[in-house]
């Protein structure tokens, strides 16, 4: 179970929409038609690993805001990690990671 840092406000599981039926079944609660998901193969380049942190810290708010609660030795460590890991996705001189995810549409009918 994940902890909740203090002050931030309940999320939603991490991978809620990482299952195709949660996503078909949330688009036609909220009135979508004609629901459809698959699954595509998302890559992300960059030139260097730290990219990933500026990516980190730019788009993903709840990630940036539980790193940014962590004391600094820790946070450091965390960093280290995470260029670490992308470090060890190098193809020649790019940086390449793959992750698989649920591509999910609908058609919001006209009122």
């Amino acid at each position: 179970m994940q902890r909740q840092p203090p002050g931030l406000p309940q999320a939603p599981p991490p991978r809620r929409f990482s299952d195709p039926v949660e996503c078909r079944r949330v688009l036609e609660a909220t009135g979508f038609a004609q629901a459809v998901d698959q699954c595509v193969e998302v890559t992300w380049k960059a030139e260097r690993p730290e990219a990933l942190l500026d990516l980190i810290y730019a788009g993903a708010v709840r990630v940036a805001m539980v790193l940014e609660a962590q004391p600094p030795e820790r946070r450091e460590r965390i960093h280290e990690a995470i260029l670490a890991a992308v470090t060890s996705r190098a193809v020649g001189s790019t940086f390449v990671l793959r992750r698989p995810v649920v591509l999910a549409s609908g058609v919001k009918p006209a009122n």
